[in-house]
């Protein structure tokens, strides 16, 4: 068995001052490097870097023992750029596209896991090489700039006698989501409908990504039909529990967003008896019943979510929502006020922080009034 290593790979904006403090754009977290191919590593890195530097941007390389616990760098990184300490590492293939959740939160910004096998033989890959340029780009919302990269990773394959199918797959996948968030839906539908063209029935590669992608555009061009009969499929490729799940509480989402509620729930029930124990699952499946306004119901499988876990942070600020928008003639506001101070407690920093602060000192605001 050979060695493994690992690397961050920070990409920075061209241009700066030696000796001035520069903001990294992202750090990106190279795994599972094989010994074996670690010459080619250099080659792969100076490859990534060139393409790069024509776009504006550079590498610092970065060895991945000097990363801490937390996920964060301990030490100035390379000093002579006077990187600041503490920063962030993120892992290539994972980062978060603001601009997609913003479109819809059902959509999947990123696919999987970043195909990392950077040789073919005694042969670095030139597609893997601009694909992973391609990829960089996206992920700090360049698609001005990935696409390119990302198109000619996909002419690179189809160039070949057998075609890299997972390397064409990404690069069709983020293709898809650069068209889908420029608005071009029919370009964006093209790409999908691809990726899922290009894999072999027997391949081993996760199809969720862009089948669920694909399926909300056809929902958005009033194909319903064709989405959900794709997420069916989906459902039945499925071969253990938890993809199973994951699948299901995205075709959940699919139904909700189509107004198809009792499918949406019943999704959702289906996903809790295969995996009873997450508390997740409960709250998610209190926010599809509260599309049918049924106040008790979705407050059982609050209280349910913290009776598994009574730290979950996201069940005590979406129960803190339910409490403070009782039926009439409930006055749930102390409860409220309540659940929005516990979640802040455990998710001061967290995706919802703010909405509950808010909430919290208008509740506050109101019970203060009320005692006078």
């Amino acid at each position: 068995m050979s060695l493994q290593l690992a690397f961050v790979v920070i990409l920075l904006c061209a241009g700066g001052v030696r000796g001035q403090e520069l903001t990294p754009i992202y750090a990106y977290y190279l795994i599972d490097i094989d010994i074996q191919y670690f010459d080619y590593y250099g080659e792969f890195y100076s490859r990534v870097n060139e393409l790069l530097n024509k776009d504006g941007y550079r590498l610092v390389e970065v060895p991945a023992h000097e990363i801490n616990e937390n996920a964060t760098l301990d030490i100035h990184v390379i000093s002579e750029y006077g990187i600041a300490d503490g920063l962030e590492v993120g892992v290539l293939g994972f980062s978060m596209n603001e601009t997609m959740r913003e479109i819809s939160e059902v959509l999947y910004p990123t696919y999987g896991y970043f195909y990392s096998r950077y040789t073919d033989g005694d042969q670095l890959r030139d597609e893997d090489v601009v694909l992973t340029v391609g990829l960089m780009l996206y992920s700090i919302d360049h698609c001005d700039l990935a696409e390119h990269h990302l198109l000619r990773a996909r002419d690179i394959s189809r160039s070949q006698a057998t075609i890299p199918v997972r390397v064409f797959s990404q690069a069709s996948f983020y293709l898809g989501n650069c068209e889908l968030m420029a608005g071009h839906y029919q370009e964006a539908q093209s790409y999908f409908e691809d990726n899922l063209q290009i894999v072999p029935p027997d391949y081993n590669i996760d199809l969720v990504e862009p089948t669920t992608n694909l399926a909300w555009l056809y929902i958005r061009n009033q194909n319903q039909e064709t989405a959900f009969q794709l997420m069916q499929d989906l459902v039945a490729a499925q071969d253990d529990k938890y993809s199973l799940v994951r699948v299901l509480r995205k075709r959940s989402q699919l139904y909700a967003l189509a107004f198809r509620f009792e499918e949406a729930i019943t999704d959702m029930d289906a996903a809790i008896e295969l995996d009873p124990d997450n508390p997740a699952l409960y709250v998610e499946r209190g926010q599809r019943i509260l599309l049918l306004y049924e106040w008790d119901r979705v407050l059982a499988d609050y209280n349910r979510a913290l009776e598994l876990n009574p730290n979950y942070a996201d069940a005590y600020y979406y129960r803190g929502v339910l409490y403070a928008s009782a039926p009439e003639g409930v006055d749930a506001r102390a409860e409220a006020a309540a659940d929005f101070r516990r979640y802040l407690e455990l998710a001061p920093f967290g995706t919802h922080a703010e909405d509950a602060a808010r909430y919290l000192e208008q509740i506050e605001a109101q019970l203060e009034a009320i005692d006078r």
